[in-house]
């Protein structure tokens, strides 16, 4: 009998650390099952973070579906409305999709990492509805790349991204695809309107630099993972001053957050992950405000992986700690409304399951409604080219985020301002209103 007691008493203290780091501002949306069930597709890689457009999110999973390569789905903030728009098969469409979407404002564009003709991957674009899926490229042994990681983004009239470790340019009909250079880029780019920046190459890894013509190469930094962290991954992200950025290693082999001026100077270890922090971060950071959020794989209290939050002046904090029991091993990036930040785990989800789950964690205040509707604020014209006026009731704080959910624009206007958006690159931009009272958000599309 005491036996028994006592396996009761182990299995009720195991319950207890499995749920106490859930807090109430967590809140699992749904749980993938796989193939078959309500929530087809599973298993969301690293680089794979969801998109807004509208009132939904729309996003990918590198497992599930009806032949368990993979699905394009979307589905509302609030975890209603999950629909899957596309099952990846292999030859015909792809396979183990990777990273996020880049929109134009009429299409998705994606890429998979294997199938297609040489099953060395693909790039792609569909309509938001699932219509209209478009093969552009099939990846070659030679000459193109290979199985292709991380998110597209356009410069101009080309779409850039990277395929093994060679950076590329296509067209968005697929014509005119021409490989710029292959300095071991890894992760997706990041334009700050001039250059493209990456990290990758060779041995602990560099940041570098490169003209969207292919010209001006420059090695911004070597790393060195006893000092400054080593095995860059994810893209970097600006507050317009600094680059910031993460490495799975570090003098304690768990990772790192910097910080690093466009020209390679300044560079700042901003936190090295102990473990107990986190380890292995994931998928790229997010500024929202004046801090950077983003997520651990591993470590942690219950070492199924963190949310953390750190200043640019190097404070951190680690916000959430996942528990198995709703999700675990977050992978990709967060994305932001402003009031909740929202992600994808690769595994948990209710008792049973492990295909991974979306979820929320709030980071506003608990009074801030999650939505609002739009008819006390004005946005026109949309699309838009140059300037957007925006109308609102009261003084207001007005923030644009782009397809990873970093802020690339913000102003404080009370009654009517127009902004500038010239300096944006084309595509498709939240943009947030937050007054006294509350938070809205809708979307906006910049065409050049």
């Amino acid at each position: 009998m005491k036996k028994k007691i006592q396996l009761a008493a182990l299995v009720l203290s195991v319950i207890l650390i499995a749920v106490s780091p859930v807090t109430a501002q967590h809140t699992m949306m749904i749980a993938f099952t796989g193939t078959g069930g309500a929530y087809e597709g599973g298993n969301p890689q690293e680089d794979q973070n969801l998109l807004t457009i509208g009132s939904y999110m729309y996003g990918m999973t590198s497992g599930g579906g009806s032949a368990g390569l993979g699905v394009i789905f979307k589905v509302k903030p609030d975890g209603t409305g999950y629909t899957k728009l596309l099952d990846f098969t292999g030859l015909s469409n792809g396979s183990r999709p990777n990273g996020s979407f880049y929109t134009d404002g009429t299409f998705l564009y994606g890429m998979t990492t294997t199938g297609g003709v040489n099953d060395l991957g693909t790039i792609f674009k569909i309509m938001p509805d699932g219509s209209g899926y478009t093969k552009l490229m099939d990846f070659a042994s030679s000459g193109t790349g290979t199985s292709p990681k991380g998110t597209l983004i356009s410069v101009g009239t080309f779409l850039y991204g990277v395929a093994g470790s060679t950076i590329f340019k296509i067209k968005p009909d697929g014509t005119g695809f021409l490989t710029l250079t292959s300095p071991g880029a890894v992760g997706s780019l990041y334009s700050d309107g001039t250059f493209l920046y990456t990290m990758g190459g060779t041995g602990a890894g560099q940041i570098f630099k490169i003209m969207p013509d292919g010209t001006g190469y420059t090695n911004l930094m070597n790393f060195v993972p006893a000092t400054s962290g080593g095995y860059p991954m994810g893209s970097l992200i600006s507050d317009g001053t600094f680059l910031y950025g993460m490495t799975e290693g570090s003098t304690t082999n768990n990772g790192t957050v910097f910080k690093i001026m466009p020209d390679g100077t300044g560079y700042v270890r901003l936190h090295s992950f102990s473990g107990i922090d986190g380890r292995n971060p994931k998928g790229s950071l997010l500024l929202v405000g004046s801090d950077l959020y983003g997520m651990t794989r591993d470590g942690g209290a219950t070492n199924y992986g963190t949310i953390f939050k750190v200043t640019g002046s190097g404070t951190f904090s680690v916000v959430h700690n996942f528990a198995g029991f709703p999700g675990s091993f977050p992978n990709g990036s967060l994305i932001s409304d402003g009031s909740f930040l929202y992600g994808m785990t690769s595994g948990g989800g209710p008792l049973g399951a492990t295909r991974g789950t979306i979820f929320k964690y709030q980071i506003g205040p608990l009074n801030i409604k999650e939505s609002k509707s739009m008819q006390d604020v004005v946005v026109y014209p949309n699309p838009t080219s140059s300037s957007i006026n925006i109308e609102v009731t009261e003084k207001s704080q007005i923030t644009f985020s782009n397809a990873v959910g970093a802020i690339v624009k913000s102003s404080e206007i009370n009654g009517h301002a127009s902004i500038d958006v010239s300096d944006l690159s084309e595509g498709v931009y939240v943009v947030t209103v937050s007054d006294s009272k509350t938070t809205r958000s809708t979307s906006v599309v910049v065409k050049k």
